[in-house]
């Protein structure tokens, strides 16, 4: 089928021009259309003067009659149309009114020749009928010259359409031969579209021609002005030619060597970027999990050193906002340590409390960060929440970030550890496995600290927990779409035209 299109398909020019000279070309071809059906019209007016001395009977007298007026009309209309072409004005209308001029007047003499008028023809009704067809079939194909789709289509429905009139009026019913009759003419439309593309795409061309070569014209004329300038400056561009060269050359060279670090730097950052996003659960991973849930997560750089985390296992979800040292491409380093090693923590090796996952994570990041005679300064912060099967119980453990529990009108704190990720305790201590009852309607937000810290508000000061807490009270009873855009918004009036001070995360569930 697309082969189909393709064929009658016309790709015009995107200039707007084009339109302009298509009009101006369908006015001048509707204008020489219009004198040849002058002089067609010219020729049947004189057999119809030759009618009056041959044909004498009162049937033909009325025939004269009725003819003389429809070919006077005819010659109206043609005249008509010959004066409005000729104006240098695009009216639409005016190639309708030819062809439907064109076809009802070519409908209405032959029906006046074979129901009206018993005229003693030398061939059969039928046999008139088919010349008629011949007739519709001429005019139609006229509107190819027109090379207007649209008109084209409307010349050939038309032509059906009184094709079909006539022989069914002459049999008194549908037979095959008005089916026949016209399949060819639609059949003739077709072609009739074909050639009206080829048309228009060689006016177009002859038309591509001339302003190429006017074009042509005017740039020898600017290049024999120019080479007037460049002999009137040649002493000088000698003298400097050697200097400039090698400057180029060496500008070149520079060039080539900054875009070619440029492209490896670009590279390196999307690619970091692409893992880094490979790496974070998507949206519907979390709606699957919670479906009342939002995520409002905002790097500072390209690359975050913050990091949301999400898995399922043992009948537990369990979901984590991470705050490594750093932003930028140190941070987001971390975060791929710490994702791996939460995976390792949950899957390898089976811990199923926050607390235990905790341990093996500081445990595993002394001995990378920590080993030898380094003492390397990274770690992280973060909250860690286990959320039961049935949704009635939270355990928590944290690193310097607590969770917020919302419960009506009412803010929980699960407050965090504070020894370090990575820092080992005394002997016989871990990290604090808190255990919480929840109820359906509980809300639960954990966040890095890029959201209070951040500076603005009409002093460029902090934004702060105080007024982070405020603001989960007044947005948690609201759906989980209009607490993101909420939260969302804070963040930007807040922030202003002040520069962003870290990566920003939040993320908020309900249970039930």
């Amino acid at each position: 089928m697309s082969g189909i299109r393709d064929l009658f398909k016309l790709n015009l020019p995107s200039d707007e021009g084009w339109v302009k000279d298509i009009r101006l070309r369908e006015m001048r071809m509707e204008n020489q259309i219009n004198r040849f059906r002058l002089t067609f019209l010219i020729l049947i007016f004189l057999l119809d003067l030759a009618s009056y001395f041959i044909l004498m009977d009162d049937d033909a007298d009325n025939f004269k009659i009725v003819n003389t007026i429809i070919s006077i009309v005819s010659v109206a209309a043609v005249i008509y149309v010959h004066f409005v072409t000729r104006k240098k004005k695009y009216i639409a209308y005016i190639k309708y009114a030819a062809v439907t001029s064109d076809m009802t007047i070519s409908f209405a003499v032959g029906y006046l020749m074979i129901f009206t008028f018993d005229l003693p023809l030398p061939i059969s009704s039928k046999e008139f009928a088919l010349l008629m067809t011949l007739i519709f079939m001429f005019f139609n194909t006229l509107s190819a010259i027109r090379a207007n789709r649209n008109v084209i289509i409307f010349s050939t429905l038309l032509a059906v359409f009184y094709n079909t009139l006539l022989f069914v009026m002459l049999d008194g019913k549908f037979s095959m031969l008005p089916f026949y009759t016209s399949f060819f003419l639609l059949l003739n439309g077709v072609f009739c579209l074909w050639v009206g593309r080829y048309i228009i795409e060689n006016f177009i061309i002859n038309k591509q021609i001339i302003r190429v070569n006017s074009n042509l014209e005017e740039a020898n004329t600017s290049i024999l002005q120019q080479n007037e300038e460049i002999r009137a400056q040649k002493d000088e561009i000698e003298t400097q030619r050697d200097y400039i060269s090698e400057q180029k050359d060496i500008a070149v060279q520079q060039r080539d060597e900054i875009g070619h670090q440029k492209k490896l730097i670009t590279d390196s950052i999307e690619y970091a970027v692409r893992i880094q996003q490979a790496i974070l659960p998507s949206d519907d991973i979390f709606r699957a999990a919670f479906p009342e849930s939002f995520v409002f997560f905002r790097p500072k750089d390209v690359v975050s050193g913050d990091l949301y985390w999400m898995e399922e296992k043992a009948g537990k979800k369990f979901v984590a906002a991470i705050d490594c040292t750093g932003h930028g491409v140190p941070g987001a380093f971390m975060s791929i340590v710490a994702f791996n090693l939460l995976n390792q923590a949950l899957h390898e090796h089976n811990l199923l409390t926050p607390g235990e996952i905790l341990d093996y994570l500081s445990a595993e990041i002394y001995r990378l960060f920590r080993t030898g005679q380094k003492d390397v300064k990274d770690g992280m912060d973060l909250a860690l929440c286990a959320v039961s099967e049935n949704e009635t119980i939270l355990e928590f453990a944290g690193v310097n970030n607590p969770a917020y529990l919302i419960r009506g009108s009412d803010l929980y704190q699960i407050k965090p550890d504070r020894q370090p990720i990575g820092d080992p305790f005394a002997e016989g201590e871990k990290y604090q496995n808190t255990v919480v009852a929840l109820q359906k309607g509980d809300m639960v937000y954990m966040y890095s600290d890029g959201y209070v810290d951040q500076f603005g508000g009409p002093k460029r000061k902090k934004f702060l927990s105080s007024r982070f807490r405020d603001l989960l009270l007044e947005i948690n009873i609201q759906p989980a779409d209009d607490q993101i855009r909420k939260v969302r918004e804070v963040y930007e009036d807040w922030k202003g035209k002040v520069e962003q001070y870290d990566d920003v995360l939040v993320l908020g569930f309900r249970i039930g």
